[in-house]
């Protein structure tokens, strides 16, 4: 694929995917928190975590744009770490009481005092919802993942330059 030509619709789709992913990790700067399999981990540590995945995604979409090879090779690397990463987390969430009860307790400390979400049976029916609503986002970032994934060793004529 020459330098001029026009940029697949399946790249462009990617690059939007990037800069969603650059902008989540932006906005989470500002929670300082990060779960990383069974560990919560808060303040500089989560801090550097989000750091240097934005620069791996900056990376990743500078590369993609400039048609480097060495972007797919690094999104493919940090993709399939991303899959991984869900998957486990995903596990711990599902098997670990002590991971589900943090992020249970997260979502109390957002509650304001006395809301009618606060009762014990609006905590069991937000439970019950929380599970379904995290598999089924596990589910689908997985799948998403999968995806580019493949669209990156299938487009490797769209990475021409060294």
């Amino acid at each position: 694929m020459a330098e001029g030509e026009k940029i697949p619709l399946s790249i462009i789709l990617f690059i939007v995917y990037v800069c969603i992913c650059i902008i989540g990790i932006v906005v989470s700067f500002f929670s300082n928190q990060m779960f990383l399999g069974p560990y919560d981990i808060k303040g500089a540590g989560a801090f550097l975590l989000e750091a240097i995945m934005f620069v791996l995604l900056i990376f990743i979409l500078y590369g993609t744009y400039k048609r480097k090879s060495w972007a797919r090779k690094l999104a493919i690397i940090y993709f399939v770490c991303s899959t991984a990463l869900i998957v486990i987390d995903m596990a711990f969430f599902f098997t670990d009481s002590a991971v589900h009860d943090e992020y249970v307790n997260m979502v109390k400390e957002k509650m304001p005092p006395g809301s009618p979400g606060s009762s014990p049976g609006a905590m069991a029916m937000l439970e019950s919802t929380m599970y379904f609503t995290y598999a089924l986002t596990v589910i689908m970032s997985v799948a998403v993942l999968i995806l580019i994934v493949w669209l990156m060793m299938k487009r490797k004529d769209y990475f021409s330059n060294p």
